[in-house]
């Protein structure tokens, strides 16, 4: 299981300074994914207009016994955004690529489009494919024939493994679990942006 240690408010310099970039189509949820794991709730509706090009995050955190300078850029997914992520993506170690699991569309357009921006302009960077709004899939496995509509978890697998993502979570940012799930999530990335970092 992959989990964050805890948060720190030392003054101790700071050892390791990590980036994670945060992509996707627009309104699949990065942003409610973003601040389920530094704030523990829900934006509102002034921070989700702040999201909309760009805004980026700074947290100390102490992970795997090293204390760690997070910083989380929260991307539009608008085409015409496209110069903004690369500016992110120049910055980041590990990306986290979010699509929502209600349209099997926003599924082909991870690996027909994201995944290819994503290998393109981050060479060798790690990244993780994440499926938001996995409680719309579970409310609808209760309706006859709806379920269909929605992208299994065994899809998500599968193009997890076509576009060589490290690893593929769900998250649903109104589940109960949903910070504990964030943190998990943002662990397995931070620990996928030191492996691959000059740093360790």
């Amino acid at each position: 299981m992959e989990f964050l240690c805890c948060y720190t408010q030392s003054k101790v310099p700071l050892e390791v300074p990590l980036s994670v970039v945060v992509v996707g189509d627009p309104g699949c949820g990065k942003t409610s994914l973003i601040y389920r794991f530094s704030r523990g709730r829900l934006p509102q509706a002034d921070e989700m207009a702040t999201a909309a090009n760009l805004d980026t995050d700074c947290l100390d955190i102490v992970h795997s016994h090293r204390q760690v300078k997070l910083t989380l850029f929260d991307t539009s997914g608008h085409e015409d955004d496209a110069k903004i992520r690369a500016l992110a993506y120049n910055q980041s170690d590990v990306i986290i690529l979010c699509f929502s699991v209600d349209s099997p569309k926003a599924l082909n357009t991870v690996s027909s489009e994201w995944a290819r921006e994503v290998t393109y302009l981050n060479p060798g960077k790690p990244f993780i494919l994440v499926g938001t709004k996995n409680d719309l899939r579970q409310a609808a496995s209760t309706v006859p024939n709806l379920e269909t509509c929605y992208v299994s978890h065994r899809e998500g697998k599968k193009t997890k493994r076509n576009i060589g993502a490290s690893a593929f979570f769900e998250f649903s940012a109104t589940d109960p679990d949903s910070v504990q799930m964030a943190k998990r999530i943002f662990g397995r990335a931070i620990r996928e942006g030191l492996k691959s970092s000059w740093r360790i």
